[in-house]
């Protein structure tokens, strides 16, 4: 199809969302860390890593990566935003990454209040919007991938379970003036009761499967795209520092297999007439036969 690749990965996947870094910022005051082994309470940070204009950065909660503290330097951050509790990181981590800078945590009781935490702050940050996008918080790829346009439009993504509204969510809807909720996801994932129960929620954005979803978004915010960015559909971490990217770069974030380029993807690259899908994550996460098929 006369598709360009090219391929932005570290060795893991921290080194991959270090690579992303690199490839995108020269500097920045600001830098968000999150939990490299888990997804629950990073599963909206990318709106807030655009709000503060830095990048993600991955960390394991109990050791501290050498790389990682390389980067914070070369980016000349002052200030670091850890996402999550003590459990997301140590609190000894935390301080061998602050040498002496800004460090904020912010971290709930739960998935659904550390996404209301992270709405307040950035409703602080960019003025309220009355607007937010609702994904499943009981998976990851939903969420994922409305992260760019959520990041683009600075909208908080508020967290909700297939069996109802958390008292948390319900809260940072108010506490936000949010009087319109666009669902992220298909039925499966938000049945229409959850739905209903939302502010002003008219518009679904959803699809079969996640990878469906991700084309279902792409083409609602890009009708058209010279350049898309892909990561895998079947781990958090690269589409979780990809979709900070893809906003910033006015880009969809598409998912696949890790070895099958599905379907969806393959139509909406097609008519959306994508020219370069930059690849995020090495061939353990998306293998070479699909980067083979992208072309």
């Amino acid at each position: 199809t006369g598709i360009t690749t090219e391929r932005i990965y570290g060795d893991n996947r921290i080194d991959t969302a270090i690579a992303l870094s690199k490839a995108n910022f020269t500097k920045a005051d600001t830098v968000v860390i999150a939990r490299a082994d888990d997804y629950p309470d990073a599963l909206t940070a990318s709106v807030l890593a655009k709000a503060v204009n830095g990048p993600i950065l991955l960390s394991y909660p109990d050791r501290v990566n050498d790389k990682v503290l390389a980067e914070i330097s070369r980016l000349g951050a002052k200030n670091l935003l850890l996402i999550g509790g003590e459990e997301a990181m140590h609190a000894s981590t935390a301080q061998a990454y602050a040498k002496g800078r800004n460090t904020e945590r912010i971290g709930g009781k739960n998935r659904y209040d550390t996404a209301s935490l992270i709405a307040d702050t950035i409703t602080q940050r960019t003025g309220k919007k009355t607007q937010a996008m609702i994904a499943t918080g009981e998976n990851f790829p939903d969420a994922l991938a409305i992260s760019g346009p959520a990041s683009r439009l600075g909208t908080p993504i508020l967290l909700v379970r297939k069996n109802g509204v958390p008292e948390e969510t319900k809260a940072a809807l108010t506490r936000n003036g949010i009087t319109q909720t666009i669902v992220i996801g298909g039925e499966e994932a938000i049945p229409a009761a959850v739905a209903k129960a939302l502010p002003g929620a008219t518009q679904r954005l959803g699809g079969k499967n996640r990878y469906d979803t991700a084309a279902v978004i792409a083409k609602h915010f890009h009708k058209t795209a010279q350049t898309a960015y892909l990561a895998t559909g079947e781990d958090f971490p690269d589409a979780l520092t990809a979709g900070l990217i893809a906003g910033k770069a006015n880009a969809p974030l598409l998912l696949t297999n890790k070895s099958i380029l599905r379907a969806e993807t393959v139509n909406y690259l097609k008519e959306a007439k994508v020219e370069k899908v930059i690849v995020v994550g090495g061939p353990e996460a998306i293998t070479e036969k699909v980067v083979k098929e992208i072309k």
